[in-house]
């Protein structure tokens, strides 16, 4: 891949303070308390779904947030079970993280928006869950390792704002897309009705209406029981 003069290939590591994981035991779940994040909180949609999440103490909040401190502009990444999913933190919610999740934290806070979109990317993917099928979770170490392309700062700012353009485009073609669809599963039973009341073309009047054919086939189909007496007798 080639990149332009002004760019530079850095590694995930080059550009974080910390890259690690959440905490590596089952954690006490509680009815209310602070949220506790898994995979499933990133698969669910777009975005960070706290609407199922669980719930720890402040205590065992605290106590996990010395090895995983979760902060706004932090980056996650799974790496269990559905690999590779990234989600920027765009909130100021407190919460804690499981083992399967892992926590980028940048050097610098203004590359965040950019960093997710590349680690999200094709490239970063493939370096992430590699070539093979075989592949049941990303290393630490080997996402340290894992390369991106790094434009200047306003570059950054001007890719992200083109994407997220783009993807809203993708959203709202969806969405007509899914408009377009409803209106044609409610206009596919009118227009059968319609066809069978003869409304679809000018009406012969020395025609048989649709409907009155229909019928007429129906009760001139023989029986089930009738056709299987016949197989049989022979």
């Amino acid at each position: 891949m080639i990149i332009p003069p002004t760019w530079m290939w850095r590694s995930v590591s080059e550009l974080s303070a910390k890259v690690t994981d959440g905490v590596h035991k089952k954690p006490t779940y509680i009815d209310n308390g602070v949220p506790f994040l898994t995979v499933g909180n990133l698969t669910a949609g777009p975005g960070i779904d706290f609407s199922t999440t669980r719930f720890v103490s402040e205590d065992d909040h605290a106590e996990y947030c010395k090895r995983t401190y979760p902060e706004r502009d932090d980056i996650l990444v799974t790496k269990d079970g559905t690999l590779g999913v990234v989600r920027r933190i765009e909130t100021d919610q407190p919460f804690s993280i499981f083992v399967s999740l892992a926590l980028v934290k940048l050097v610098d806070k203004r590359q965040s928006p950019y960093v997710s979109l590349a680690l999200a990317s094709p490239h970063l993917q493939i370096q992430m869950k590699g070539v093979g099928t075989g592949l049941q979770h990303i290393h630490l170490t080997d996402l340290r390792k894992d390369l991106l392309p790094l434009p200047p700062l306003d570059e950054q700012a001007e890719i992200v704002r083109r994407v997220e353009s783009l993807f809203a485009f993708a959203d709202r073609l969806e969405a007509r897309l899914q408009t377009a669809q409803s209106a044609t599963e409610r206009l596919t039973p009118a227009l059968l009705a319609k066809a069978f009341r003869g409304e679809l073309v000018p009406q012969d009047p020395n025609d048989e209406p649709a409907s009155e054919l229909l019928r007429r086939l129906q009760q001139d189909a023989p029986s089930s029981s009738t056709r299987r007496g016949r197989k049989s007798a022979a």
